[in-house]
């Protein structure tokens, strides 16, 4: 097909004009694919496990990675070069009501699945008043990208709009592992979009607080932790100037670890508990950003379309959280009030909370694996009856925390936290992880003198600084 706007041959599965970058009006056949490209993957209605893939015909699913892979029906979008190649700061100053800045670490989903691809052109499409807002993308981590504007041989920033995206800042290969990476697109986006409002969503893997978010190719899939991502966010214009959201488009990281470490920067983090579906979000939500739309409600409108389009689809194991972050200490006090009368009498009651532990809600986990994760309400709700008034304080500052959630899944309500049990191999460093949070003491101890006895080896004998990351593959 030729381009409308400057006459360029293009394929016909192209969805850009290569020298353009003007969207194209694909052929029947393309668009099919196109529109299909998310139903097909529900028909076979199954259930995400935590393995490396899934299978589907569309975007695997987003979590990090342990064990081996389960084949999938790779799909390919191929869209075109867009604008000039190197380009940098073209956009300068470009103001807007709102800017919106997407981290997206390709990893695996991209350069076996174009998973990335799809959503970038899921984003263009999705009706969103680009004079409103500025959509920016910062990308990287990937050994092969499916379109040929994106070259895997930098990290780049591009805009995108509904003729398409245009790369607007180019930068040298380095780690999307890396605090000084992500501060690298902070800083650029809040001096080159000013806007009145601003959001981040990161889009990759998720692994929970302990194992972190994205998995960089590149880099021995190097990911950023938690404290990471608050280094960089503790170090950017944003430190003064508080996000309206920070969402992540992958799995597990509706904890609240990840919750506290981010409640400085932003009001509101929208997350799932559980493992993501293949698609993961539902950006057609950027249609309905409206000029005078709060934050409240953007994220209500991310956990609407994330949850409605999987059960359209009859799709099971969902969940989303809307999390209020200006709660979090309140979680944190009546949380530390709990664990402390627990491990007050852990010696003699190790036993029932063990069983407690094990009959909660649990996310991530498989047979060959576990996170670890547990939905807070639930093991608080399941507590021996001795523990009731200090188990419903907490249950009732949970329920004041998670203000917008939508699950088909028992016993999830919105929020998990790190509680060492299936994984007994990792949890001497998980639980040394879990100290540098700076979060909830009382419930740390709690945490380091259970495993103690799950274990039999006393923590306070072992040497922590020697202990080497936990290992992710």
């Amino acid at each position: 097909m030729y381009c409308t706007n400057c006459g360029k041959k293009n394929t016909d599965n192209s969805m850009f004009c290569i020298e353009c970058g003007t969207k194209l009006v694909p052929t029947t056949n393309a668009l099919t694919n196109i529109e299909n490209r998310k139903a097909q993957v529900f028909n076979n209605n199954i259930n995400i496990a935590p393995s490396a893939n899934f299978s589907s015909y569309n975007k695997p699913e987003k979590k990090i990675h342990f064990f081996p892979a389960i084949l999938v029906l790779v799909f390919v979008i191929v869209i075109g070069l867009v604008g000039a190649l190197g380009a940098s700061n073209i956009f300068a100053s470009k103001n807007g009501k709102r800017t919106i800045m997407i981290y997206m670490v390709g990893s695996n989903l991209e350069s076996e699945y174009g998973a990335a691809t799809s959503d970038l052109l899921e984003m263009s499409e999705s009706g969103a008043d680009f004079s409103n807002i500025n959509l920016i993308v910062y990308t990287g981590g990937a050994k092969t990208w499916r379109t040929s504007a994106i070259s895997n041989d930098e990290n780049a920033i591009y805009e995108v709009n509904a003729s398409g995206i245009t790369k607007v800042s180019t930068y040298t290969k380095t780690k999307m592992g890396d605090s000084n990476t992500l501060l690298t697109f902070l800083n650029y986006a809040y001096d080159n979009y000013r806007a009145e409002n601003y959001s981040l969503i990161f889009w990759d893997h998720g692994g929970g607080p302990i194992y972190g978010f994205g998995l960089d190719e590149y880099n021995s899939r190097d990911s950023l932790s938690i404290n990471e991502i608050k280094a960089a966010l503790g170090s950017s214009p944003f430190k003064n100037n508080q996000l309206d959201f920070i969402g992540f488009d992958a799995c597990l990281m509706s904890s609240i670890e990840t919750a506290n470490a981010l409640k400085d920067y932003t009001s509101y983090m929208i997350a799932s508990e559980e493992n993501e579906p293949g698609s993961g979000w539902n950006y057609k939500f950027l249609g309905h950003i409206k000029k005078d739309s709060t934050p409240k409600e953007i994220g209500m409108l991310i956990v609407d379309y994330y949850y409605s389009f999987y059960t359209d689809y009859g799709t099971n194991g969902i969940t989303i959280s809307l999390l209020d972050l200006n709660k979090v200490k309140d979680v944190e006090d009546s949380l530390n009030n709990l664990f402390s009368s627990i491990d007050g009498n852990l010696i003699l009651d190790f036993s029932n909370i063990s069983r407690t532990r094990n009959n909660s809600k649990t996310f991530g986990k498989s047979y060959s694996t576990s996170y670890d994760l547990v939905d807070l309400y639930d093991l608080a709700d399941n507590m021996p009856s001795k523990y009731n008034e200090l188990s419903k304080m907490l249950e009732n500052s949970i329920t004041e925390f998670v203000i917008y959630h939508k699950t088909d899944i028992d016993g999830a309500h919105g929020v998990s936290i790190y509680f060492p049990y299936d994984n007994k191999k990792s949890a001497v460093q998980a639980v040394s992880i879990f100290n540098t949070f700076n979060f909830a003491k009382n419930y740390y101890e709690f945490i380091k003198d259970f495993v103690s006895t799950l274990t039999g080896n006393r923590m306070y004998s072992w040497d922590t600084r020697n202990i080497m990351p936990l290992s992710k593959t």
